[in-house]
């Protein structure tokens, strides 16, 4: 092949199907071929015609290699022999001509070539990394050739019209017949190894000097486990099976040895036996005495039901008797002053807020869509597409009077086009195009050559990553994608009071108002108005509310609201009618009243832990709920009891209830006797006469402590599957964004699937002398942009800017536009990357790396790749002591689940060891105290071990909803603690009175199915485990004292 002899239709030339022997070139042409082939001297087997062709056209490729020297010098090698080799005869064979404007030119050619220089061409090339992109250069130069052979293929395709490429086909073949006289062409390849062209480790890891950096194979850290059989269990598991059978066993033979003993005591171990009952001497022979006077009860106030009760129990008898009797006797100015404080509180409404930044607020949980679906990218889908871009592009807002719509606030980082994330982008966003370019073939084809095909490119110059607009496939099989994903990248303004934010803000409104398809609003209105006294307050002292506070609402009607106030009205129920109405009240909130004190009070200090947990959400809503929980119970002794004293008044006075107006005649009187009715009801029935006598066998109690213990453990056991995870790995190489393209090469543990875009590499490739289609200036020391045709003129000295040179040249590259000339023109890719506050004088303050993560699709991959890359910066950080930070945009919404572990376990010990110090203040019983801490130890772990069978995450709601259930718990356990320390008898007796008079007003409120898993849990604890317990371990060695009229027996 020798000259040109004509031009295809796009203007590429074709060379002429002549043999010709070499000649000798003048020296200008001489000096122009050695610059580019330096293998050839002498005489040559081009014009200057085909060697500025093929200099135009590799210059396109330059600037995706010249980061790899050897690389680079491979690939001209190439085409340089293919060009100008004075040998072009011995392995160069015109297999097909045409005639273009009646010359005959070469159609197609066959390129014998050895299989040595293949691999040598394509092993220098394979890892060189184009960083504007995040990706290889062969993705783009070899359409991501796997082989040198399919590298080969690409090249030697026949381009299609106005495609980068061959102007006519290429056939690469390795040998040919000796009889031929032909022979391969063999010139020696260069190693990207080579010290005298040294590549980056970056873009050669096989180098020998790059040999201490390889990155480490993925190590999964094995976890312990037991095989017997075919049985295979974590040793986590079988230790906790071998304790729970000694445990078991030893509680067995206690038990059995215990029930022994009692069956046959001995004189010498009956005296014992009344200790360990309680020391109650005169209980087992003795019944309770229910006529004892109000008087002599006010009189030692530490005796109850002939019971001696704490000092801090005692006294709270005392104030609550008073306290009922003047409620009872002054009920109007107790209901209104109560209500005007909370009235008063409310007014701290009209400084209310909500909380809207996101950073502030925890994201609710996704649920992942689960299944294999079919592909999305069909005609109807793509069209269907269309239709919804139309309407997101036809969206306005008002903002300030001006109609803003998307163009008006996308991020356009090449000139007047959105850089929408969109398969739309493969037809430039117009449905026009979509006939016109092949319809879904035309997608199809773009997945796979999306970076060099021209009609593929976005209508914002750019290439568009089909992982970035897809979802739903594996590897590169994009046309199993089962989902769009369409990304509309806003300018990122950093003044939150700015125009530019508010227009982003106006139009996103806009925009959720047509993506919103219901809004279901049910009850928010009775919600709100429970909690109002609370965020009035906190409202009133500039604390924003949001909208996880919403979630409080059921924890505080259920928590101490309903249940405190039914177990008030059970217990005006249990009071003899024959009373005046001043001693029913007073005797009933001496019953309850300290129970319902210690229960409040523990649920305040249990929620109020949640002040201390850094989650701005959490910290929040845990102040709302604590005051809120304090204001409910104030409430209840306050303005419920005077209602409850309405009530009664209304009763007496035979009025009908909720229309106290009207009066009913004294012959219907008797069926209201208000709710002073003393009938009890089914469930109170139930646990009097069949849960309690149940409860009371030795072979229930023993199956009780047995099967409760095993669920403890078992949930011991589960609590270590919430979040499984592995320790992250990263190597650490010399340089920060090499060790970026490092950690790409293990995806699964550093989470990071591409090498980094480096700025400082892609600003060395632009100015360098190879990229002669890059950095050029005109004479006058001005910016020459790629497409004017200028001489170019360098002025660096080893391929290195000198400080001034950088100065003048860092904003020409951040300002180059990309062209087909040079591709790595700064503007757009990097225009936000470099910080240049300060640049005149020699010092860039910041500069930032980008790449891609892995696709994440569960909650606990986003937490892991950003754990991933805070050790990965953190050890970056050390090595070249240098601050460095990575960020994504989820990462402020993730960044609170790091330390999550941490958070819930200090949380949860705080709020139960509140509560224990509470219990152990008001009842003076370490025992029971110590009980209760661990039936509410357990319900948590039992809780936890059920959010590992759903598969729930620990994540900021569910440490919220933990600390709740602590609080939630109490009311299960306290009010049962409390009914039974006051209780008379033996313990069997004790755990009787105690449910038939309190169980049934714990239990009856909460039976409501979205807190079934927790309402369960406190149920079978409290009401189950705990009366059980306290038989066989609470040792009580207060003295109980039996007082009857005028005189005392002990």
């Amino acid at each position: 092949m020798y000259d040109i002899c004509g031009k295809r239709s796009d203007g590429k030339v074709l060379n002429c199907p002549y043999g010709s022997p070499s000649v000798k070139p003048d020296d200008l042409l001489s000096s122009k071929i050695q610059s580019m082939c330096p293998t050839i001297s002498g005489n040559v087997c081009c014009t200057e015609a085909q060697f500025d062709t093929l200099r135009t056209q590799v210059q396109q490729a330059i600037p995706f290699l010249v980061g790899c020297p050897a690389c680079l010098r491979n690939f001209l090698n190439l085409f340089c022999e293919l060009t100008c080799s004075p040998n072009q005869s011995l392995f160069i064979n015109v297999t097909s001509v045409s005639k273009v404007n009646n010359n005959l030119t070469v159609d197609g050619i066959e390129f014998i070539i050895t299989d040595a220089f293949g691999e040598g061409l394509y092993n220098s090339c394979k890892d060189v990394k184009f960083g504007t992109m995040n990706t290889r250069a062969i993705d783009f130069i070899g359409a991501g050739a796997k082989t040198f052979k399919e590298w080969f293929a690409f090249i030697g395709t026949r381009a299609a019209p106005s495609v980068p490429g061959s102007p006519y086909a290429i056939n690469f073949q390795p040998s040919i017949a000796e009889s031929s006289g032909m022979k391969p062409m063999n010139v020696s390849t260069y190693s990207c190894g080579d010290n005298s062209l040294g590549c980056s480790c970056g873009d050669c890891p096989s180098a020998s000097v790059c040999s201490g950096y390889a990155p480490p194979s993925l190590h999964k850290e094995g976890s312990c486990s037991v095989r017997i059989g075919s049985l295979k269990a974590k040793c986590i598991e079988f230790s906790l099976a071998i304790l729970y059978i000694i445990l078991v066993t030893i509680f067995f033979g206690w038990g059995l040895f215990h029930r022994t003993r009692e069956r046959n005591p001995t004189p010498r171990m009956k005296p014992m036996l009344n200790v360990m009952d309680g020391s109650e001497l005169h209980s087992m022979n003795r019944p309770k005495d229910d006529n004892l006077s109000s008087q002599m009860l006010e009189d030692v106030p530490q005796i109850r039901n002939g019971v001696q009760l704490s000092i801090v129990q005692g006294y709270m008898s005392n104030f609550y008797r008073r306290y009922g009797t003047w409620v009872a006797r002054h009920p109007t100015i107790m209901l209104c002053s109560s209500l005007a404080i909370v009235l008063v509180l409310c007014l701290g409404l009209i400084r209310f807020k909500v909380e809207t930044r996101p950073e502030k607020l925890v994201l609710a949980t996704i649920p992942d869509a689960n299944g294999i679906s079919p592909s999305i990218v069909t005609e109807n889908n793509i069209k269907l597409l269309f239709e919804i871009q139309k309407k997101v592009d036809g969206l306005r807002a008002n903002f300030s009077g001006s109609m803003i719509s998307l163009t008006d606030i996308c991020m356009k980082p090449l000139g007047q086009d959105c850089a929408t994330q969109s398969v739309l982008q493969y037809f430039k966003m117009d449905s026009r195009n979509y006939d016109d370019y092949g319809g879904v073939q035309h997608v199809e084809y773009c997945f796979q050559h999306y970076t060099s095909a021209d009609t593929c490119m976005s209508a914002f110059k750019a290439p568009l990553d089909p992982s970035t607009a897809l979802g739903g496939f594996s590897g590169n099989n994009y046309s199993e994608a089962s989902a769009f994903i369409v990304t509309y990248p806003v300018n990122n303004a950093i003044d939150k009071e700015g125009n530019e934010t508010g227009k982003a803000v106006a139009w996103e409104k806009a925009f959720i108002q047509i993506v919103k398809i219901f809004l279901g609003l049910a009850g928010v209105m009775l919600v709100m108005l429970s909690v109002l006294g609370s965020v009035g307050f906190f409202s009133a002292i500039g604390v924003k509310s949001t909208l996880i506070i919403m979630e409080v609402i059921p924890f505080l009607v259920l928590a101490v609201g309903v249940d405190n106030m039914c177990i008030l009205v059970h217990a005006v129920k249990r009071q003899p009618l024959e009373l005046p109405l001043e001693g029913r009240i007073s005797n009933a909130l001496v019953e309850v009243g300290p129970s319902i004190t210690l229960a409040s009070l523990a649920e305040v200090l249990a929620f109020a832990v949640g002040t201390f947990i850094p989650m701005p959400a959490c910290r929040v809503f845990s102040m709302f709920a604590a005051l809120a929980v304090l204001l409910d119970f104030l409430l209840q002794v306050t303005a419920f009891v005077a209602l409850i004293v309405f009530d009664f008044l209304r009763a007496e006075d035979r009025r009908i209830d909720c229309f106290p107006c009207i009066k009913i005649s004294s012959s219907y009187a008797d069926s209201d006797k208000g709710i002073g009715q003393r009938k009890p009801g089914l469930l109170a029935r139930y646990m009097k006469e069949v849960h309690a006598p149940i409860l009371s066998l030795w072979g229930v109690k023993l199956v009780v402590i047995s099967v409760f213990v095993a669920f403890a453990l078992a949930s011991i056991a589960l609590c270590t599957r919430i979040e499984p995870g592995l320790e992250q790995k990263i190597v650490l190489p010399r340089d920060s964004y090499l060790q970026i393209a490092r950690a790409s090469l293990i995806p699964e543990s550093s989470y990071i699937a591409k090498p980094a875009a480096s700025w400082l590499d892609d600003f060395l490739v632009w100015i360098s002398p190879e990229a002669f289609g890059c950095c050029r200036k005109f004479t006058n020391g001005s910016y020459c942009p790629p497409n004017d045709q200028c001489f170019r003129h360098s002025d660096l000295y080893n391929d290195r800017p000198s400080t001034a040179q950088f100065r003048e040249k860092l904003p020409w590259f951040l300002a180059a536009l990309p062209s087909a000339d040079c591709s790595k023109g700064g503007h757009g890719a990097y225009t936000s990357s470099v910080e240049l506050k300060g640049f005149e004088s020699g010092i860039i303050q910041a500069s930032s790396f980008r790449t891609y993560h892995t696709p994440l699709n569960k909650q606990i991959d986003y937490v892991n790749s950003m754990r991933a890359a805070r050790e990965f910066t953190s050890r970056v950080s050390d090595s070249l002591k240098i601050q460095i930070f990575p960020y994504s945009v989820f990462y402020m919404f993730f960044e609170q689940y790091l330390d999550i572990w941490r958070t819930a376990l200090i949380n949860l010990a705080i709020a139960i060891g509140a509560v224990f110090i509470v219990c152990l203040v008001i009842t003076c019983s370490l025992w029971s105290s110590a009980i209760i801490l661990l039936v509410l130890a357990m319900i948590v772990v039992d809780l936890m071990g059920v959010m590992a069978i759903l598969n729930i995450q620990l994540n900021a709601l569910s440490v919220v909803n933990l600390v709740m259930a602590v609080g939630i718990a109490v009311e299960f356990c306290v009010h049962i603690t409390h009914a039974f320390s006051v209780s008379s008898g033996d313990r069997n007796q004790r755990m009787k009175e105690a449910l038939g008079t309190m169980g049934a007003s714990v239990f009856q409120v909460y039976y409501f199915q979205m807190y079934l898993a927790l309402v369960l849990l406190g149920f079978l604890h409290g009401l189950v485990f705990l009366p059980v317990s306290y038989i066989f371990l609470l040792q009580s060695f207060v003295i109980r004292l039996s007082f009857t009229r005028g005189s005392s027996k002990s």
